[in-house]
This record gives structure tokens, C-alpha cells and sequence, in this order.
């Protein structure tokens, strides 16, 4: 990036009205561009504070990792999740998350810290919905802007409940951790998953219909 040696650039978010694919709200907050000696460089420093209130966001797909570092540059950024923050994927996820978090450091070697919680909401696990019981986002990785996650999820089958865990670096591949109470092991957890699946696709089917299949019904009644 090439700045005018001395040059500052501020620009204040008034309740700035964004509609995307991936973002629908008002942005609030600054972001400010100057110049700072770094180890008798000197080097950009990009300053930021953002709130977050009231938004409907999804995250996109994660880019690519390449071999072509960022422009070297300072970084302060702040930002606060307040109120009605939804996080939102009709496939994946519906969650209202708090919290804050930093970023500092350079571009090569962020340094981040804070954390966010998940007030209430599910994520979906092989097509089923599974209640948040503990939703943690934590900003601890070495180098890294990617935080942490650390998600606790349940759904029941009649007296059966079947736990979803989820834990990990969020730029990683992640499969969720399942286990049951009583005990059962993963093939079990996986077809009860898919039989409560099938339960709620008939519900939701036959139950739009005038008549049910005798076999239907008693399927049915079966686990009510």
C-alpha cells in the first residue's frame, strides 16, 4: 500500500445502511489510516472500532489459502457485538452471538484476543436440529485471524439425548463430536439421527394431507 508520508485518512460509519448477500444492518463506527514507525520502519496503520447492533449476518465461504502474504501493515481493530447480532444459514446455523474482540500486531503476524458467546440458538448436524447448550468463540490463535470455537449442542428422541461437540480452529475442517445419553456408539447415534429425520419428514408430509397411510399412522403414533 502507498501512502503520502504524513497523510491521515478517516472515515466515520454514521449508521451507515448496508443490504448484501452476506450482511443486512446498519454499520457504526470509524476507521482511520495513518502512518507509524515500526522497528525503525515506517509502516500504514489501519485503526478501526465497530459496534454491531441489530444485523442479520452469514459467514461466506472461506477463501482459499494462498502462498501471497497481505501487504505488511499495523493493525488496531476493534470490534462489538451488542444487541440482536443473528448469525444466520438456513442450512447451517441460526444464532444470536455478544461480545468483543481485538485485533493488533501486522498483517504477517496478527495478535488477537476476546471472545464472543452464543446467547441461544441451533446448528444443524446431519440434517437434525440441535439446541445450543454452550457456544463459544474465543480469538487465541498465534498468527491467525481465525478464532477458536468451542460449541455444545443437544436433541432428543424421545428419552434419548444425542449431544453434538464442536471444537476447534474455525479455518480448519471440523467434524462434530457426537455421543448419546444412554451410551451408544457413533453408527447408533447416526441412524437414530436419521430415523428422527424420517419421523419429521412424515409429520411435516402427511400430516398437509387429508388421509394417512394406515402404515403412516401407526409409524406415527408410535413416537408420540
Amino acid at each position: 500500500m502507498i501512502m503520502l508520508p504524513g497523510l491521515e485518512h478517516n472515515f466515520d460509519l454514521n449508521n451507515l445502511d448496508i443490504l448484501l448477500e452476506y450482511y443486512t444492518g446498519y454499520l457504526v463506527g470509524n476507521l482511520q489510516l495513518i502512518e507509524e514507525e515500526f522497528h525503525g520502519r515506517r509502516l500504514p496503520k489501519l485503526i478501526t472500532n465497530l459496534d454491531f447492533n441489530n444485523i442479520e449476518v452469514s459467514m461466506p465461504p472461506l477463501p482459499e489459502t494462498t502462498d501471497t502474504p497481505l501487504p505488511e501493515m499495523l493493525l488496531d481493530i476493534n470490534v462489538t457485538l451488542g444487541d440482536n447480532v443473528h448469525a444466520y444459514d438456513a442450512l447451517l446455523y441460526d444464532l444470536y452471538i455478544k461480545g468483543a474482540f481485538n485485533i493488533k500486531g501486522t498483517t504477517i503476524h496478527p495478535k488477537s484476543s476476546g471472545s464472543l458467546t452464543v446467547d441461544k440458538g441451533t446448528i444443524n448436524v446431519l440434517k437434525n436440529i440441535f439446541k445450543i447448550e454452550v457456544g463459544n468463540i474465543v480469538f487465541n490463535q498465534v498468527d491467525s485471524f481465525f478464532p477458536s470455537i468451542d460449541f455444545l449442542a443437544v436433541t432428543r428422541l424421545d428419552r434419548t439425548k444425542i449431544f453434538a461437540s464442536l471444537q476447534g480452529p474455525l479455518d480448519k475442517q471440523l467434524e462434530p463430536r457426537l455421543f448419546s445419553e444412554p451410551a451408544m456408539n457413533d453408527a447408533e447415534i447416526i441412524k437414530l439421527l436419521a430415523f428422527k429425520f424420517l419421523i419429521l419428514f412424515c409429520k411435516r408430509y402427511f400430516n398437509s394431507s387429508l388421509k394417512k397411510p394406515k402404515y403412516v399412522e401407526l409409524f406415527l403414533w408410535s413416537f408420540n
